[in-house]
């Protein structure tokens, strides 16, 4: 599983995370597979965007599943992307101005879970500065 932000991540504006799960065991992941994202504080989840995912969100969690096609070994799901509104610079926690984002799929019959997860985190700027 990889993670990324889409930058820039500025105070008050829309962001979004693309969330990309490949299947890299020798046998076939089949559907449904299920994905959670816990947002961390001072971002709230707006909406998503991909094919064959649904996705709804429970206060900072945000739980999307995936009931297309079974995932051939060395396929990957379609890319999912998490669309979120970052709060407003008087709004956001204090004393941070990075946030880090983890997300984590679900799928019970993995043989190797150690790679389920991925983490990434990114600066938040006032709109039009440097970061």
């Amino acid at each position: 599983m990889d993670k990324y932000a889409n930058l820039p991540f500025n105070y008050g504006r829309a962001a979004s995370y693309a969330i990309l799960i490949k299947n890299v065991g020798n046998g076939t992941a089949r559907s449904p597979i299920e994905m959670a994202d816990v947002l961390p504080n001072g971002l709230t989840y707006v909406s998503y965007s991909a094919t064959n995912w649904t996705c709804t969100a429970s206060g900072q969690t945000v739980t999307c599943t995936y009931k297309g096609p079974d995932i051939s070994p060395g396929g990957a799901l379609p890319t999912l992307i998490i669309n979120v509104i970052i709060a407003t610079v008087d709004k956001f926690p204090a004393g941070t101005d990075t946030v880090r984002n983890c997300a984590e799929v679900r799928y019970g019959n993995d043989v190797n879970p150690g790679n389920n997860s991925s983490c990434v985190t990114a600066t938040v700027t006032r709109s039009g500065a440097a970061g």
